[in-house]
This record gives C-alpha cells, structure tokens and sequence, in this order.
C-alpha cells in the first residue's frame, strides 16, 4: 500500500519546483508572488472539503488534468497575473494528498505517514540556489512532464480505503463538536502566529542581505527539522508544539538583547532564520496531527486545507508587513519574540485547560 501511494507526491514535488520559480520571477515582495499565495490557498481549502465528500483519487486524479493545464497556460501567455493565478488554483494538491495518506494509514502515527509529503515539500527549497539560474521554462516543462506521467501511475496503482465508503458518508459526515472546533481554533491560531514568525524572518532576511544563499538555509532548517520530529513522534505532540515555540521566543529574545548590546552581523541573522526554520520543520507535522486527530476521519481533507490557508494566508500577512513597515533588525525581532510568546502561551492555555478537566 505505501508504494502505490507514492504516485500521488508526484504533484506536490512539481508544485514546489514551480513555487521556486514564480519566487525568482519577482522576489519574494513581488505582487506575482502574492497571487500565487491567495490562490493556492483558495484551491486547497476547495479541494480538501470536496475531496471529505468525494473520491479522494477521483480529486488527485482531476487535479492532474488541472495541473498540467495550467501549466500549459503559463508557458503559452508568460507570468501574467491571471496565468500565475489560474496556475496557483489549480495546483493545489496538498491538502488532499496528505489526507489520502492518513486514509490509508488509519493504524499508524499520522506524523510518520505524512513525513514523506513534507519531505518533497521542503527539500526541494535545498537546490533553489541552482534552480535560479536556469530559465523558468525548465522549471515548468520538467514540472508537465512528470504530471502527465504520473496520471496513468495513480489511475493504475492508487486506492484510497475509504474510497469504497464515499456513497455512505454522503449522509453520514458529522459536525465538528464544539468542544473539538475550540481546541482546533486554539491550535490553528498559535500556528497562524509561528507562521508569520517563520515569513516574517524570511521577507526580513531577503530584504536585509539580498537573498543570497537564504533559500536553501530554509530548506536545509525545514528538512532537519522534520527528521527530528520524525524522533519525537511518541511524545506528546501538544508539548513538543509547546516546546517549540518557546525555543523559539527564548533564541530571538537572546537575539534580541545581543544586538541592543552589540549590533550582530550578517552571519548572527541567517543562524536565527535557520534555527526558526529548523523550529518550522519541527512542529509542523505535530499541529497536522493535532488537528487531523481532533477534527476526526470525516474531516481529514477540511483539517489539512485549514492548516495550509493558515500557511497562504501568513505568507501574505507577514511579507506585507516587513514591506509595509520597514521593520530593522531590533523591530523584526520585537514582533517575532511577540508573536512566538503569543503562539506558546495559546498551546499552554489549551493545555492547562485539558490537565483541569482530568484533574476533575
């Protein structure tokens, strides 16, 4: 079963060849960049919910066809807005890929299940150093071709277990219970907060050295960061996100006291942008699991669109806002200590929550 659901990566590794591209078209202050955001996480949420109500393959498959339409679109008329936009919607397969992949794997750590999707979606961030010197149409043929490929592979091998249980859940999904939807909000919303850490330190870092070199210290953060989550899958996971971002309020507040006291150099900004990606790649994985969890099996494709809107949608918000307000070194890291003291103390407040009901 692991095998024939390998196939279904294929999109998520092309979409990440191409988010690479449409970044060295423009930067990462570009407006090109921001329509790709808000369109990616329009279609994710799009799909996600539909794919709780219909074949998960059928919607793996149908995206394909979108994919490589899109595709087809961007290499005939360029980066124009529209094609970018059209491009971003329609290529859109993470959410459903990774709740086909807890489907199939109902028995197992969610985290170890959907280790293999975030692995081809940060490693690639590794080589974007290299990708930015080749023409943007080597990028996107490469992308076609795999996607076209890879149809037959997915229509041949790919099941998904509940597949066969569509036509029951049609009146069978349940709503989110109440006490689930306030400890998913809880979580959604400190994730939303580290996020903007995460875009923040990356517009801020792009805007401050050029971007030299930033990327693939992004991927390389991402990529080590997971294998340690990957370690700490038995732990618990509200503890480990916890855990994370207070290690993440306490370095940038050390960093923020050093440079008040010695101005840092170059080299001090790109150790604390990777270890707030390193943090990134960490808890990433545990909120999925958190939220998949809690938000049940009929929710699973709902549950991975919420966490990547959350993703789009602090992109936008944080690169907006090194650019709206010019934020220097002393500023960035204020805001990021802020936001990631806010992220921790909403896990905590969650938690302390929980311990009193045991407790009573």
């Amino acid at each position: 079963m692991i095998f024939r659901s390998f196939p279904i990566l294929i999109p998520i590794i092309a979409l990440e060849f191409i988010t690479i591209a449409v970044y060295n078209t423009e930067g990462l202050h570009g407006k090109t960049l921001h329509i790709w955001w808000g369109a990616q996480g329009l279609g994710t949420c799009m799909y996600g919910l539909i794919s709780d109500f219909h074949c998960r393959r059928r919607m793996i498959l149908i995206l394909h066809v979108m994919a490589a339409i899109s595709i087809c679109v961007v290499l005939w008329y360029g980066w124009s807005l529209w094609s970018v936009a059209f491009l971003g919607f329609c290529l859109s397969p993470n959410s459903v890929v990774r709740a086909a992949f807890v489907d199939n794997f109902p028995h197992r750590s969610i985290i170890l299940v959907l280790a293999p999707t975030f692995f081809v979606e940060f490693s690639p961030w590794i080589f974007s150093g290299f990708l930015k010197q080749i023409p943007d149409h080597m990028v996107l043929i490469p992308a076609l071709v795999l996607i076209v490929l890879n149809f037959p592979f997915v229509f041949s091998f790919f099941r998904d277990s509940k597949d066969r249980l569509q036509a029951r859940r049609h009146s069978s999904i349940s709503p989110f219970s109440r006490v689930n939807r306030k400890k998913i909000l809880f979580f959604l919303s400190a994730f939303l907060l580290a996020e903007l850490v995460f875009f923040i330190a990356d517009a801020f870092l792009e805007g401050t050295h050029g971007g030299e070199g930033y990327l693939s210290i992004l991927g390389i953060g991402t990529t080590l960061g997971l294998c340690v989550g990957i370690f700490l899958h038995s732990k618990s996971h509200a503890l480990v996100v916890a855990v994370s971002y207070l290690i993440g309020f306490l370095i940038s507040l050390t960093a923020l006291f050093s440079i008040i006291v010695s101005p840092a150099g170059s080299c001090g900004l790109y150790l604390i942008f990777a270890v707030i990606s390193t943090l990134g790649g960490l808890y990433m994985p545990f909120v999925y699991d958190i939220v998949i969890t809690r938000s049940g099996a009929d929710h699973r494709g709902l549950a991975c669109s919420l966490i990547d809107f959350c993703v789009y949608l602090s992109a936008i918000i944080g690169v907006s806002l090194v650019g709206s307000l010019d934020l220097t070194v002393i500023g960035a890291l204020v805001t990021i200590s802020f936001l990631y003291l806010g992220a921790f103390l909403l896990v905590v407040f969650d938690l302390r929550r929980k311990i009193e009901k045991r407790e009573t």
